[in-house]
């Protein structure tokens, strides 16, 4: 008696499967530290770009007015036509700062709206 020939399925088994996932999850594991390691060294390397790029802009600004930002706020008298003085506080203070650096700054680098 001769008995058909039954074909054997073709394709991986379920463990082989498993063995395969399991081998890419370690490699995964191996490799995303270090692209977030390579990530926070750009962020690093961003972040000193920009504050040499600061400390340029304010030994600029030193250069065309002769003292830091934030040392003086405008006072009526020294804005442009149709523009009015920022009041802040006293000077030297960070509203002083930050008025100059928001807005317009007259040739003498007071601030004005």
């Amino acid at each position: 008696m001769n008995f058909p020939k039954v074909k054997q399925a073709k394709g991986f088994t379920l463990v082989e499967l498993l063995i395969v996932v399991i081998i890419l999850a370690i490699l995964a594991a191996i490799i995303v530290p270090q692209f977030s390691a390579s990530t926070n060294d750009a962020k690093a390397a961003a972040l000193q770009s920009n504050l040499a790029n600061m400390r340029s802009a304010i030994e600029f600004y030193y250069q065309e007015h002769g003292e830091y930002p934030g040392r003086n706020i405008a006072t009526g008298a020294t804005c442009p036509t149709g523009s009015t003085a920022v009041t802040a506080g006293a000077a030297n203070s960070e509203e002083a700062l930050i008025a100059q650096l928001t807005r317009y700054t007259n040739d003498a680098g007071l601030a004005c709206t």
